[in-house]
């Protein structure tokens, strides 16, 4: 029963991170387009984040398709970490990118635990 609620409230504060984030995104839709394309990622996979970062957040929160959207995050913190998060030599950059390595992991653990009694996909089986 406890690892049920441990896994439920790892699945509330990684979702909680990725709908916010999202949110974020959608009050500053060129400002986040600006930034995509100073590293070099294209501008049409500004949607596709959005709706990955809110939609897979809603699928964690509520424990549905929780292995899948778990890895997807886990290789999209991955990929943020790599692509936006390698200078070093500042600190703040060097914490976002040990953040987003972390967050992979947890997402990661969250794929092998699976979601755990409180969800969506358990009540299906």
């Amino acid at each position: 029963m406890l690892n049920d609620f441990a896994l439920l409230f790892a699945r509330l504060f990684i979702a909680g991170l990725f709908v916010w984030d999202g949110s974020v995104i959608l009050r500053n839709i060129d400002g986040t387009l600006g930034y995509m394309e100073a590293f070099g990622v294209p501008g049409i996979l500004l949607w596709p984040t959005v709706i990955l970062q809110v939609g897979g957040g809603l699928l964690l929160l509520l424990g549905w398709f929780t292995r899948t959207a778990s890895v997807l995050f886990a290789g999209f913190a991955l990929s943020t970490a790599f692509l936006f998060h390698t200078q070093f030599a500042t600190q703040g950059e060097a914490i976002h990118f040990a953040k987003d390595i972390a967050i992979s992991g947890g997402c990661l653990a969250l794929f092998v635990a699976g979601p755990g009694r409180f969800s969506v996909d358990e009540r299906g089986q």
